[in-house]
Parts: C-alpha cells; sequence; structure tokens
C-alpha cells in the first residue's frame, strides 16, 4: 500500500494542481488498474495525513500534493 501512495503523490505532483480520482488514475497507467474505491480510500489516508490536501466542489472531491 505504501508504495501505492507513493505513487499517487508522485502523479499529484506532476498534475500541479487539483484533480480528480479519474484524473489521478488517467495520469498513470499502474494507478489505473486499481479501481476507484481503492485509490479513494488510499488517498483519504493521505489527507489523514496531511500530505494531499482535498477541496469539494459541487460535491465532487478534488486533490492536491
Amino acid at each position: 500500500m505504501e508504495e501505492i501512495k507513493k505513487v499517487i503523490l508522485e502523479v499529484l505532483t506532476e498534475i500541479g494542481e487539483y484533480a480528480t480520482i479519474t484524473d489521478i488514475q488517467n495520469a498513470n497507467a499502474e494507478l489505473g488498474a486499481y479501481s476507484n474505491q481503492k485509490i479513494s480510500a488510499l488517498l483519504k489516508q493521505l489527507v489523514d495525513n496531511k500530505e494531499v490536501d482535498k477541496m469539494i466542489d459541487k460535491k465532487k472531491a478534488y486533490f492536491k500534493a
């Protein structure tokens, strides 16, 4: 799980702005292989650890490293 979190952080850093889970999955083939729910659970852990910022706009979640 820690390896996947590292990849998520790398992808968010590359994107450089707020992105949805779908954006994150589309930016990396490895992450695209995982379900939205899996990525969401890992992002929640990263948000809880203050490694990722979360913004909600019109009921859609956006994340930024």
